[in-house]
C-alpha cells in the first residue's frame, strides 16, 4: 500500500497539529462552536428577491415543491413545506421523482399541472433553464433554493445559491441549509424551528459536504444531538448505537435509508416518509420497518446488477467501462465494482445520442475527463461523479482513455507509518474516542500504517466474520473479512495495516485497539 504519512516523526503529532494539517487554525472554535463563523443570511444574493416572493404568497394559492431524490432533497423540502405551513399556506403540492433524477427532470415537468401558480425548487434546479423559461411562459413564478455550482445565469427564476454568492464563505453547505438561511433571513432570525438545526446537520453529512467548515461544524455541534424531531428521534434509536451522534453514524446508519427510498419507485413510501418529517403522521414504527425493507431491495438489486457486470468489464487503458440496464442503482454497482476491480469504472446507459452514468475511481479523475473536452459532463466528486459523452465522439473518447497516464493504485494518507506499536502515541488512542464527533469529510479519524508479524494460532474469530489478535498489548480488530483474507493468514506473516487507534471501556477497564480498515499479507 502506498502511503504519505502526516507526520514523518511520530513525536511531530498533536491534536492540534492534525487539525492545522486540514486547515483548520482556530481549534478552540472548531472543537466548541460558538457560531463565531456563521455567514449572515444577508449575504446571499437575491435574499430580498426571495422574501418577496413568499410574500406574494396567501392562504389558498397553489404552492408546488419538488423534493429532490437524495436525503438532502427530503430534508430541504420538508424544512420548507414545515415553513409554508407556518405562514398559513394550505394549497402545498410536493412532487417525487420517479427514480434518481434531479431538479426538473421530464418526469417532474410532467407532474407540474396548470393549477400551480409558485414552484419552490430546494436542492436543485439553478441550471435548469429552458425548464424554467417553459414554465416561466406558463405563468409559474419559480424560486430555487440550492447551493450546487452554477453553469450560467437563470433569468426566469429567483436563485439563491451560496455558489452564486461572491459573500459567502461556506461553498460546503447543503441545500438544506440555505433554505435554512432563507427561512432565518424571512423570520428575522426568529427561533420558529428548533429542529431545522438538525435537518441542516444531517443534510450537510448525508451529502458528503466538508466538515472543516467552521459553519457545518457549528450546525453539527447544535443539530445532531439536540434534534427532537420525532420520527428522526425514531431513527436514532434504531440504528445509530451509543449516546453520541456521529458524521459516521449519519452517513452509515440514517442516510442510506433515506437514500433507498428516493432511488426506487414506490412513490406511496416517499409520500409517507415526506409526512412523517413533516409531522403529518406518527406511525415511525412501521415506516422503519419499510425503511429497512426498502434499504434490503436496494442491496439484493445491486447485488444482482454487480453479478452480472462485474466479469463483463471491458477496460480502455486501465478505465473499466460497461453498458448496463437502466437502474437508480448505478452508483451503487458501480462502487461494488470499484472494490473488486481496484480501478476507475465508467457505468453507462444508452441514453439514444449518448452514453451517460456513473463513474467510480480509486483516484481523482472527474477534472481529468472533464478538461478532455471529449464529455457533455463530468460532474461530482473527483472519484464520484456523473458522466456522459456523445455517440458521435465516443471513438474518440475510447482512443483519450487508452492513452491515459493513470497511477491508479490511492495513496493513503495517515498520521503515522510504523514498524512498532509503540510509535503510536497515547494521545492518538484518546483522540479517535474522545473527538468522533468531530470527524468527516475532508476531516477523517486520524489513522495510522503498522507493520507487523501476526501468527495464525494468534488470531481469534469475533463477530459474524471478524478476527482479532493482539500486537504488544493492543488489539488489532477487523470487523469484516472475506474467505480469501482468512486463507491468506494462514501459518505466520508480515502484514501492513492500516486502521484507526481507538479506546475501548469494557467492565471498567480501558483497552487500546486499532480497527483496520485494510489489512495486506505482504
Amino acid at each position: 500500500m502506498k502511503v504519505k504519512p502526516l507526520f514523518p516523526n511520530p513525536k511531530d503529532f498533536s491534536i492540534e497539529n492534525y487539525f492545522r494539517k486540514y486547515g483548520i487554525d482556530d481549534i478552540k472554535e472548531f472543537i466548541n462552536p460558538t457560531g463565531k463563523y456563521l455567514d449572515s443570511p444577508t449575504k446571499y444574493e437575491n435574499m430580498d428577491k426571495g422574501v418577496e416572493f413568499v410574500k406574494q404568497l396567501e392562504q389558498y394559492n397553489t404552492i408546488y415543491i419538488v423534493q429532490d431524490s437524495d436525503c438532502d432533497g427530503i430534508f430541504s423540502a420538508a424544512l420548507t413545506h414545515i415553513f409554508l405551513e407556518h405562514l398559513g399556506m394550505r394549497d402545498i403540492k410536493v412532487l417525487f421523482h420517479t427514480g434518481k433524477q434531479h431538479g426538473l427532470s421530464d418526469d417532474i415537468m410532467e407532474q407540474i399541472s396548470d393549477d400551480c401558480e409558485f414552484l419552490i425548487i430546494p436542492d436543485a434546479g439553478s441550471n435548469d433553464i429552458e425548464q424554467c423559461k417553459e414554465l416561466s411562459e406558463r405563468g409559474i413564478k419559480i424560486l430555487i433554493l440550492d447551493h450546487h455550482e452554477v453553469e450560467t445565469e437563470n433569468p426566469y427564476a429567483i436563485v439563491i445559491n451560496n455558489q452564486s454568492s461572491p459573500n459567502v464563505t461556506n461553498k460546503d453547505l447543503c441545500g438544506t441549509g440555505v433554505v435554512f438561511k432563507f427561512v432565518s433571513h424571512y423570520m428575522g432570525g426568529a427561533a420558529w424551528y428548533n429542529d431545522s438545526i438538525g435537518f441542516v446537520a444531517i443534510a450537510n453529512i448525508a451529502d458528503s459536504m466538508s466538515m472543516a467548515s467552521y459553519e457545518n461544524r457549528t450546525f453539527n455541534e447544535f443539530g445532531l444531538d439536540l434534534i427532537q424531531h420525532p420520527f428522526i428521534r425514531a431513527m436514532y434509536k434504531e440504528f445509530v448505537r451509543g449516546n453520541i451522534i456521529t458524521p459516521k453514524d449519519i452517513g452509515w446508519s440514517i442516510a442510506p435509508k433515506f437514500n433507498a427510498v428516493c432511488r426506487g419507485n414506490n412513490q406511496e413510501l416517499k409520500q409517507a416518509i415526506f409526512e412523517a418529517m413533516t409531522l403529518q403522521r406518527s406511525d415511525y414504527d412501521e415506516l422503519i420497518v419499510r425503511l429497512k425493507e426498502a434499504h434490503s431491495e436496494q442491496s439484493a438489486e445491486t447485488a444482482r446488477l454487480f453479478a452480472k457486470t462485474k466479469d463483463n468489464i471491458a477496460f480502455r487503458g486501465k478505465v473499466g467501462l460497461q453498458i448496463i440496464e437502466s437502474s437508480p442503482y448505478t452508483g451503487l454497482v458501480a462502487n461494488k465494482i470499484l472494490s473488486h476491480t481496484h480501478l476507475p469504472i465508467l457505468l453507462l446507459h444508452d441514453t439514444g445520442d449518448g452514453y451517460a452514468g456513473s463513474a467510480r475511481s480509486p483516484v481523482d479523475l472527474r477534472k481529468t475527463l472533464q478538461d478532455s473536452g471529449l464529455v457533455d459532463f463530468a460532474q461530482g466528486h473527483e472519484r464520484a461523479f456523473g458522466v456522459s459523452f456523445p455517440k458521435d465522439g465516443a471513438a474518440d473518447f475510447l482512443t483519450y482513455l487508452d492513452g491515459l497516464a493513470l497511477d491508479c493504485e490511492p495513496v493513503e494518507e495517515v498520521v503515522i507509518d510504523t514498524d512498532t506499536v509503540l510509535d503510536i502515541p497515547d494521545d492518538m488512542y484518546r483522540f479517535a474516542a474522545e473527538y468522533k464527533e468531530l470527524f468527516g469529510s475532508d476531516v477523517p479519524e486520524p489513522k495510522v500504517c503498522l507493520r507487523t508479524k501476526v501468527r495464525e494460532k494468534d488470531i481469534k474469530a469475533i463477530g459474524k466474520n471478524g478476527i482479532k489478535f493482539k500486537v504488544g498489548m493492543t488489539d488489532v480488530i477487523k470487523w469484516v473479512t472475506n474467505e480469501e483474507l482468512r486463507d491468506s493468514l494462514q501459518g505466520e506473516h508480515e502484514v501492513e495495516i492500516i486502521g484507526v487507534p481507538n479506546l475501548n471501556e469494557w467492565n471498567g477497564r480501558t483497552f487500546r485497539q486499532i480497527i483496520v480498515e485494510k489489512i495486506e499479507v505482504l
